[in-house]
């Protein structure tokens, strides 16, 4: 289908080649004279540009820089602004503002009884995924990050970051987490060495939070905590320069707080996970862990 903007150019490119006139050209070509002709109203010029200069200002935003145009929509409609993707999409395509299409690999089949897929949330403190991902620091040094995942509102529990992690650091830290957001019912992650200790598995066993491990070198099979940690680089750990531990454990922490509450998610309904997490009518919660891990 050929854009009417397309459709006035060759008219024009016609008028001009040959010498003709715009009647004669439009009669030729078989495109409707209105379409030709159309002039926008000063009104609507001035809301394109207005609407223009919004959708610059939000994808500049240090937060917002590598949104797709669905994200950006659904900001701008927060905001106030009557638009629909289709538009936003012309303006950020024409602005160079457009992110390009992930190609993404095709989806793993067979999978385990763990699996995100046979095994999905279904509230709040249903299912928690937890997983590491590495921290890299400006002058090459590595921190290790715990990530936790509430993955039916897709909230993302504060991390635990440090050079070394341990099982002991793991439960330890699991046992703040079930102190001020509950006790989940299952711990969904792979099978590395601080997941499967016997410490943790059986401090958890405690506390009636059962372990589903997912199948070996199959990550897709935790695709909750592996989406974010693909956001938290894309938008964080890519585009920021960390000095110190302290500075990363700081911007990581602003960027978690961005996620939980600003940040709209297609899979919610372009809720965000705060709003879906605070919002559900029997959220677990609980003051104090009775059983300290050990």
């Amino acid at each position: 289908m050929v854009s009417p903007a397309k459709k006035r150019a060759v008219v024009a490119q016609v008028m001009r080649d040959h010498g003709v006139s715009q009647r004669w050209a439009i009669k030729t070509l078989g495109v409707s004279r209105s379409v030709v002709r159309y002039q926008p109203s000063q009104q609507r010029v001035d809301a394109d540009v207005a609407l223009t200069a919004a959708v610059r200002e939000m994808c500049g935003r240090r937060r917002m820089r590598r949104y797709g145009y669905r994200r950006i929509t659904t900001a701008l409609r927060n905001a106030g602004w009557a638009v629909n993707e289709k538009r936003v999409r012309r303006i950020m395509k024409a602005e160079g503002l457009l992110r390009p299409r992930k190609k993404r690999p095709p989806r793993a089949k067979g999978l385990s009884s763990n699996s995100i897929t046979l095994l999905a949330p279904q509230h709040c403190n249903h299912v928690w995924s937890y997983d590491f991902v590495k921290v890299r620091l400006a002058d090459g040094t590595g921190l290790r990050m715990l990530s936790i995942i509430d993955e039916h509102p897709r909230f993302a529990l504060p991390p635990l970051i440090a050079e070394h992690i341990t099982a002991e650091d793991v439960a330890d830290h699991l046992a703040k987490l079930f102190g001020l957001y509950g006790i989940p019912t299952l711990m969904r992650s792979d099978n590395g060495p601080e997941f499967v200790a016997n410490h943790l598995v059986s401090w958890l066993a405690r506390l009636d939070v059962g372990c589903a491990f997912i199948k070996p070198a199959s990550p897709w099979e935790n695709a909750y905590v592996e989406t974010w940690h693909d956001k938290l680089r894309d938008e964080l750990l890519n585009e920021e320069l960390l000095i110190t531990p302290q500075e990363a454990k700081i911007v990581i922490g602003d960027w978690i707080d961005h996620f939980n509450h600003d940040r709209p998610h297609s899979g919610l309904a372009n809720r965000t996970p705060a709003q879906v997490r605070y919002a559900a009518e029997h959220t677990p919660t609980l003051t104090s862990v009775d059983q300290e891990p050990g």
